[in-house]
């Protein structure tokens, strides 16, 4: 009677989970064929910056170059935005691959050109990509996971007197065993066990839980990898086959790390939770799992790095879904940028600009029309050609080079630095990055603004200058006027204008050759009910200004 009362509720709990893994499954599903070519706010849930970027920063600190987009740049562009809404993983795996990616720049086009080959597989096999989606689901999002502590920094880690946990895992055992011939007996052992692990998992879970839950994560990684190396149709194959080759020596951490270790839903975690406890699960797998991983670090990083790459491929498929147009880059041999119906992608009706950089630019033009965004979104093009092979334009060219960026500079008040301390530390970190054997794109907004009139116009042409003789390509945003007539001889111009009426001023957006002709500072002034006298002394001084070329009093 005993044994059948057990076996019920034994029985009765592998029922719920089931119900419950059936659910999930079912969820999981749906939201990978709801969510395509959607905005990633339809995912599951959104990850925590926090958490993405752990996985980056380590890989940064061991690259030993610099041929990546910094964080001033990364800033400058808003970075993190844009990759918010490339982010539609369904994993964290995926996600922090994803930042990672758009962070290091890829110089080898036949690299970019096979992701681009998987992205275009994933977008036209529908069946296929929601069953690699489905698996990806199943891995799920875990924040601050903890994974790349083992990737990077696999230290020592492993459990002394493992024979306590073997010991305290059979006791319940023992108890189930004594229960068929003794109920009394195997009930007070059940309930010892119960409480002496309960103490001993708490203790040792509370000084190890980072550790464990790592542990738990990796293993579903390697079981998810098992779980799509068997895809078979051809548009995969290379994929599958990486999958097979590495999964194979380590495997043995999905069948340790199965089961209880495995994240189930809120609802049945105390089932889970219990007997881990009363059987010492994570504890008793935990040394033997540590030993597989750090046997083949290498391994299980490649493995890592392939199952991010579905996953991101899946999402850069979608994105492409959601803009208004792409295309796909073309690398040229020159320091050139060239291309039709350029766009900002965090602008969410933008105008489209041609693409036409020859040699180095300066962009001109008045207060908010647009150049700003122009030199951003032509920055952001190069990080998104380089990194997921997509641009947003009609047609894009450039040459493989770093993306490096002066704009969003600020007071660093931690640091001791005025504005024009942190803009020329800025400015001076893209010179000390320019070399002969890799070409830079650099993009420079306000260039010294923070400084008097007259230093800042001297300061701005002899750094201009200097850059025009180096492996670069310099595109300037500027009020000044005055640089497009100093550098005349080796920088272009294109502007930006408006149109003022009695309304207002309208602005266009649309970008024009040579140098801006109009300015509306006064005017905007004047719009904004500025008192007349103040108006009218502004128009008098700027006026004569531009006849003497001198400041009357």
């Amino acid at each position: 009677m005993t044994a059948l009362v057990i076996t019920a509720a034994l029985g009765f709990m592998i029922l719920l989970i089931l119900i419950d893994t059936y659910r999930s499954n079912a969820k999981i599903k749906r939201m990978a064929r709801e969510s395509w070519g959607k905005p990633p706010v339809t995912r599951f849930r959104v990850d925590r910056l926090e958490s993405v970027e752990t996985y980056w920063e380590e890989k940064k600190l061991r690259l030993g170059h610099g041929r990546y987009i910094d964080d001033i740049t990364w800033n400058d562009l808003d970075m993190n935005l844009i990759f918010t809404q490339l982010n539609s993983t369904f994993s964290s795996v995926g996600a922090e691959y994803m930042y990672a990616r758009l962070h290091e720049l890829c110089f080898d086009q036949a690299e970019l050109q096979a992701f681009d080959e998987l992205v275009c597989a994933l977008d036209t096999h529908e069946v296929e990509r929601e069953q690699i989606a489905f698996r990806l689901g199943k891995l799920g999002k875990n924040d601050f996971n903890g994974v790349s502590d083992f990737i990077f920094a696999p230290s020592d880690k492993r459990l002394s007197n493992m024979w306590m946990y073997f010991i305290l895992g059979s006791l319940p055992l023992c108890g189930l065993a004594l229960a068929l011939i003794s109920w009394q007996a195997g009930v007070a052992v059940l309930a010892a066990a119960s409480v002496i692990n309960m103490l001993v998992y708490y203790k040792h879970k509370f000084l190890l839980e980072k550790e464990l839950n790592s542990i738990a994560y990796m293993s579903s990684i390697v079981a998810c990898a098992g779980k799509l190396r068997k895809i078979s149709h051809p548009a995969f194959r290379d994929s599958a086959e990486r999958l097979v080759e590495l999964h194979a020596p380590l495997r043995k951490v999905a069948g340790m790390g199965a089961g209880f270790l495995a994240k189930s839903s809120k609802d049945l975690d105390f089932i889970s939770d219990y007997i881990k406890i009363l059987f010492m699960y994570d504890f008793i797998n935990y040394n033997r799992i540590i030993n597989t991983l750090c046997k083949h670090t290498d391994v299980f990083h490649s493995l890592w790095q392939e199952l991010g790459r579905l996953d991101a491929a899946i999402a850069v498929a979608s994105y492409r879904r959601c803009v208004p147009h792409y295309t796909t880059p073309v690398f040229i041999g020159q320091n050139e940028l060239s291309g039709r119906e350029i766009y900002h992608p965090l602008v969410d009706q933008p105008v489209c600009n041609p693409l036409d950089l020859v040699r180095n630019t300066i962009i001109t033009g008045s207060n908010a029309s647009g150049k700003s965004t122009y030199i951003k979104a032509v920055a952001v093009n190069c990080i998104f050609a380089q990194s997921i092979y997509t641009c947003l334009a009609a047609e894009f060219k450039l040459r493989p080079s770093l993306v490096l960026t002066s704009m969003a500079v600020r007071d660093n008040v931690a640091a001791g630095d005025s504005y024009f301390i942190a803009e020329i530390k800025s400015l001076r970190r893209i010179l000390r990055s320019l070399s002969a054997e890799l070409s830079c794109l650099c993009f420079i907004d306000e260039i010294l603004k923070g400084t008097n009139t007259i230093e800042r116009i001297a300061a701005s042409a002899s750094i201009l200058g200097w850059l025009d003789g180096q492996n670069c390509l310099c595109v300037v945003a500027s009020h000044d006027i005055e640089l497009t007539e100093i550098l005349s001889g080796s920088y272009d111009n294109f502007h930006f204008r408006e149109q003022i009426t009695d309304e207002g001023i309208v602005f266009d957006y649309k970008l024009y050759p040579g140098k801006a002709r109009t300015k509306n500072a006064i005017k905007l002034l004047d719009f904004i009910d500025y008192p007349r006298e103040v108006i009218a002394r502004a128009q008098r001084m700027a006026e004569d200004f531009e006849t003497t070329r001198k400041w009357g009093k």
